[in-house]
């Protein structure tokens, strides 16, 4: 009796009843994994910011009218572009003679019947772009209408160093053709009227040049660089054209010419300026023994070109406007002078085709030296 235990406080004992079975263990493999516990509260160990608030949904409605309304505007622009482009080709004169987007305006008003035709030669001619393909358009143009606008007399405003052999020799031509259709050429000289821009005025019924003008430069130049050294030693570029005659590749800049291949590039210039001494010879009234004299190349000031016979007169715009009405018979007459005015797609396309670190006369030249051709040019 002294063994017995009284019972646990809070657990009466039944009688009969039988001690709980004790759990059976579960193996590690299948007991669940573990959960991380939570992290700690903000403010408690180290800061966790709360996270950013929802980004509200744009309306893609507004987005699909955005764009809607920027190809809309773009649609409208170009059809407004394209019409203006046909409507204003429509509006220019000569548009299948190369005299699409001119015009003519006044440039000096008169009260008299009859006009002269004012025909700016500005810039180096050659036959692409610039003074080339406009004043030969101007001249066919005035020859082909048969003189209109009541045009008797053209003024030609030169202010060039010259340029292509053939564009210079086509203008020379076209102003022929014009005089033979009673057409007469008052040339009228501003800062330059060198080599080309002389050839191109010799045929003029009378030349008045500024005081400060420089004209002359009777001669042709070649203009040709040896890059030898620089394409074939510096970056390893070397000519290998192949050709069907010794002659075929001259001259290169590959290579210096030989003794033999200078004398015949020389020989195609002393053809081509022997034509310039005849030009010269035949519009001035002169001998050709006589222009060789100062056919040099030299380039004269006014006064020592009219004791030459270069020249008639020295005088100003208003001077070579006087000589001209005179010729045409009425000093009332009108001056007219054609000028394009680019479509607004040309002017879209165009914008800055002008600007930039390179002017377009720079561009030119530089063209002109890397292709050679024979220029009536001076190139001091």
């Amino acid at each position: 009796m002294d063994n017995l235990q009284p019972p646990a406080p809070g657990r009466p004992e039944q009688e009969g009843s039988q001690p709980p079975p004790m759990a059976t263990p579960v193996p590690p493999s299948q007991q669940p994994p573990q959960q991380p516990p939570p992290p700690p509260p903000y403010g408690y160990g180290r800061y966790v910011p709360p996270p950013p608030p929802p980004r509200p949904r744009r309306s893609r409605l507004g987005v699909i009218l955005l764009v809607l309304l920027a190809v809309g505007t773009l649609a409208l622009v170009a059809v407004v572009l394209m019409a203006n482009s046909v409507l204003g080709g429509l509006r220019y004169a000569g548009a299948d003679n190369g005299m699409a987007g001119y015009s003519l305006d006044v440039e000096e008003p008169g009260k008299g019947p009859k006009s002269i035709l004012m025909i700016p030669v500005h810039g180096v001619i050659v036959p692409d772009e610039g003074a080339g393909p406009a004043v030969i358009s101007q001249l066919r143009q005035l020859r082909s209408e048969g003189h209109p606008s009541g045009i008797k007399v053209v003024l030609l405003h030169v202010d060039t160093p010259g340029g292509d052999v053939t564009t210079c020799d086509i203008i020379d031509s076209e102003i022929q053709l014009c005089r033979a259709q009673g057409y007469k050429f008052v040339a009228f000289f501003g800062d330059l009227a060198a080599s080309g821009g002389y050839y191109v005025s010799a045929r003029a019924n009378t030349i008045i040049a500024r005081p400060t003008s420089i004209c002359g430069s009777i001669g042709v130049i070649m203009m040709h660089f040896d890059a030898q050294k620089l394409l074939t030693e510096k970056l390893g570029v070397r000519n290998e054209s192949i050709t069907s005659g010794p002659y075929k590749d001259v001259p290169s800049l590959f290579r210096p010419m030989t003794p033999e291949e200078r004398a015949y590039m020389q020989n195609i210039v002393d053809q081509l300026y022997a034509r310039f001494v005849g030009i010269v010879a035949d519009g001035r009234k002169m001998k050709e023994v006589d222009v060789r004299k100062f056919a040099d190349g030299r380039v004269f000031l006014p006064e020592e070109a009219r004791k030459l016979g270069l020249i008639d007169r020295i005088g100003h715009r208003d001077d070579a406007i006087a000589e001209a009405r005179k010729l045409a018979g009425d000093p009332e007459a009108t001056v007219v002078v054609y000028r394009r005015r680019p479509s607004p797609l040309e002017a879209l396309l165009q914008g800055g085709a002008d600007s930039g670190p390179v002017p377009r006369e720079v561009q030119t030249l530089a063209k002109l030296a890397l292709h050679p051709r024979m220029l009536y040019l001076w190139r001091p």
